[in-house]
């Protein structure tokens, strides 16, 4: 596995654009392609901000952490933290009939994402999420399918 990053930063949502921005030219100096850099930018940024909502409470007192790792044309993503411990039943999505605002972020992830997994830190107190997708890289052909 190749590390390609692991960054700290303070949770408060100021910090989420320079994150957004980081992880664009972190990925794009990879070769990976446009739209999957803009998937998975979405997904951290949906992860960061429930992180610092629903974890810490809005409190900027806490560090987030993020770990990017390469592994053939896989890349895996660690975000943790050092809240206490969410109950882990309770990361869910809104149900998705209720139009009204927020509440999509966890749903969001899975949609962008192969794979998605929660746990406590086995280290210290706090947090882990684990979010996995697969990689093309620019010089490869993609096509949507819609």
């Amino acid at each position: 596995m190749k590390k390609l990053a692991r960054i700290h930063f303070l949770s408060l949502a100021d910090r989420l654009q320079p994150l957004r921005d980081y992880i664009r030219q972190l990925l794009s100096a990879e070769n990976i392609d446009q739209k999957k850099i803009a998937q998975i930018v979405l997904a951290v940024n949906e992860a960061c901000m429930n992180c610092i909502q629903h974890a810490f409470r809005g409190q900027g007192t806490g560090e987030i952490i993020i770990e990017f790792w390469l592994e053939n044309k896989q890349l895996l993503i660690r975000i943790l933290d050092d809240a206490p411990q969410v109950t882990l039943q309770n990361i869910r999505s809104r149900p998705l009939q209720e139009v009204r605002p927020g509440g999509l972020g966890v749903h969001l992830i899975h949609q962008l994402m192969d794979s998605v997994e929660y746990a406590h830190r086995q280290d210290q107190p706090g947090n882990s999420l684990e979010i996995r997708t697969a990689l093309n890289n620019g010089s490869e052909n993609t096509q949507d399918v819609l």
